[in-house]
């Protein structure tokens, strides 16, 4: 299609089942349960390797070494799981289904509606700025459950074979050494946070920067919560103000900052909380038109902060 034609109805269901269905919520959930080739943000075809993407799923039954690059299967994102969560999860769901249908139901609809209907609410366009697998950690949580119920599918199983009490033994003991310890070894390198101090020392370079008593202004969450953590749990340079501009819109974050916090004294805000809080003062005027020269900003301040600014 070209730029300035207008998408039809088979257009939209191709966007809607290969990027809203396949990218933004199969990709993820085949992450968690299946494998993961690497954290690419899944949009550049990996080079003379039909077929893969960087950030697309895999097992690693059928890829390994020898579909994909060595700089792929030695790096510490590539994570295959040999899809044994999904499988202990699909005889898990079986097996509820088989046993309590109701039930089995119920767990289907969380799974559906923590998952594939927040896709269609969403509507999601095909720019991201990051990764959205964080949007349906409910639907993966629902079929963790039929992964438990996965376990007693098995042991019912073995059940038929061998003697109740071994049979719970040998289940037990198999999903623990398959699907625990596999997840476990395979994802712990890319999950090791041990070692990334970048925002642990941004923060500190920030508050020793600052002079005693001083007030540091802050925005959004990334360069916010790394100084809270310094200050509130490895107690550096308490002294220091934290200002957080994003929500210094809020009326109880603006009367937070007059009161005292650890050693920082409180912002020198002169105007009382009940001239501030929401609904009363949400809209106030100052015509300066026919005043000649300039306003100084503390007689507009004086006026909003009057007791009759009318």
């Amino acid at each position: 299609m070209g730029d300035t034609d207008v998408p039809g109805m088979v257009e939209n269901l191709k966007f809607f089942f290969s990027w809203q269905t396949y990218q933004m919520y199969v990709r993820y959930f085949l992450w968690n349960f299946v494998g993961r080739v690497n954290d690419g943000d899944g949009q550049q075809q990996m080079g003379g390797f039909k077929g893969y993407v960087d950030g697309d799923w895999t097992s690693g039954i059928l890829d390994g070494t020898k579909h994909l690059p060595k700089s792929v299967t030695h790096g510490l994102t590539y994570t295959p799981l040999y899809a044994l969560p999904f499988i202990l999860g699909l005889l898990g769901m079986w097996y509820h289904f088989k046993q309590k249908k109701r039930d089995a139901l119920i767990i289907a609809l969380l799974w559906f509606f923590t998952g594939m209907a927040i896709v269609m609410y969403v509507n999601q366009p095909s720019v991201q700025p990051r990764e959205r697998d964080y949007s349906y950690v409910g639907s993966f949580y629902a079929f963790a459950i039929w992964i438990g119920l996965g376990v007693i599918a098995l042991a019912e199983f073995l059940r038929k074979k061998i003697t109740p009490k071994t049979a719970a033994y040998v289940a037990t003991a198999i999903c623990l050494l398959t699907v625990p310890v596999v997840l476990a070894k395979q994802e712990w390198k890319a999950h090791d946070r041990s070692t990334k101090m970048v925002a642990h020392d941004m923060a500190y370079n920030y508050l020793i920067s600052c002079p005693p008593n001083a007030i540091l202004f802050t925005y959004g969450d990334n360069d916010t919560y790394c100084v809270w953590y310094a200050q509130e749990v490895e107690g550096i340079r308490p002294d220091v103000r934290l200002v957080n501009l994003s929500l210094f819109t809020g009326d109880w974050y603006i009367h937070q900052m007059q009161r005292k916090m650890n050693e920082a004294d409180a912002l020198p805000i002169t105007m009382p909380f009940d001239k501030y809080k929401d609904g009363i003062r949400d809209v106030l005027y100052f015509r300066d038109q026919k005043i000649p020269g300039y306003t100084e900003v503390k007689d507009v301040f004086d006026f909003i902060s009057s007791d009759d600014p009318g």
